[in-house]
């Protein structure tokens, strides 16, 4: 299994995902998780507008799209963060990737957690699953 964590610097889960600097990539197999890479952020400036409100607005001039995202966590089965926006949880429910939020800040910490089955998915049935 192929986790993503939403990573501020080298060691600090991002708040927002979004915004955040890039991502950790770690394998996890048999309750260890593995550092395997770190991908920059590119949607952090191409996503970047200066009333985030509107841009998520379904009204608003411009659409907010996760492409760019999307396509950066294609391997990924899982996204682990300290914040996610609704619409990104939704477009990566979409894209098969299931999303954890945890309250530890520290990367390699999380990976643990994560790995030893100690973080819990966002619960609920979105539109994209399957009822």
């Amino acid at each position: 299994m192929r986790i993503a964590v939403a990573a501020d610097d080298a060691n600090c889960v991002s708040t927002h995902t979004g915004r955040c600097q890039g991502f950790v990539i770690f394998d996890v197999v048999n309750g260890v998780a593995s550092r395997r890479e770190y991908r920059e952020n590119a949607f952090r400036e191409e996503g970047a507008c200066p009333n985030h409100s509107r841009c998520h607005n379904a009204e608003g001039e411009r659409p907010h799209l996760h492409d760019t995202l999307m396509k950066l966590l294609s391997d990924c089965d899982v996204l682990v963060a300290r914040g996610v926006g609704q619409r990104l949880i939704y477009d990566l429910q979409c894209q098969g990737i299931e999303t954890f939020l945890c309250d530890n800040a520290n990367i390699a910490e999380t990976a643990r957690l994560f790995a030893a089955g100690r973080l819990a998915p966002l619960s609920g049935a979105g539109p994209c699953r399957e009822e």
